[in-house]
């Protein structure tokens, strides 16, 4: 572990996902779901939304997949560092503050999350903005040691994006689309 602390705003949480295999189904009909949502909800002005789409996450997780945050995550130290704590802004009463979170990465725009449930990895988000190519490949790299630890998809709300991991061919368009920076960066404070 090192001394990165990673700061983001509440709502950027979990927007950003990797689920078990198994759950492509589910995950890829609730982001169609939230594409439609988002349509149908524009304010009359463009200025933002009537209503929001609550993210619905696949009835499978990693933890009916045996996998253990711990081992998860020396794996990824090998790629990552570790952050020393994770905080979401705004910073009061509400802000959920983890000291020695399973949080690895590379400061607020890049990073992945590990939401646990007792010692297992329940569910994994991230956050990939601004980032140069060899940033990228770098987090590319630590979604591969996630996958090779259990078959994983990416669910992506804010590129509006999912496919397997295993698929080379998504994966690679994946990250082109990041490095193209079309994406709406997350809101992260120093």
């Amino acid at each position: 572990m090192n001394d990165v602390i990673i700061r983001i705003h509440e709502d950027d949480e979990g927007l950003s996902n990797i689920y078990p295999a198994e759950g492509f189904e589910q995950a890829s009909a609730d982001l169609d779901k939230s594409i439609q949502a988002s349509v149908e909800n524009r304010a009359p002005n463009g200025a933002g939304w009537k209503d929001m789409h609550i993210i619905e996450t696949p009835e499978v997780t990693f933890v009916d997949k045996g996998l253990r945050a711990d081992v998860l995550g020396r794996a990824m130290e090998k790629v990552l560092p570790r952050a020393a704590k994770y905080q979401t802004t705004p910073d009061d009463y509400y802000a959920r503050r983890i000291d020695n979170p399973h949080c690895y990465g590379l400061g607020n725009q890049l990073f992945f999350m590990f939401e646990t449930q007792g010692e297992f990895v329940k569910y994994i988000w991230f956050v990939m903005d601004d980032s140069t190519p060899h940033e990228l490949l770098t987090m590319r790299l630590a979604m591969n040691v996630i996958n090779d630890h259990a078959p994983a998809m990416i669910s992506d709300y804010r590129a509006n994006s999912d496919g397997l991991m295993s698929d080379t061919n998504f994966m690679d368009r994946y990250f082109d689309h990041l490095l193209s920076g079309a994406c709406e960066p997350a809101l992260t404070y120093e």
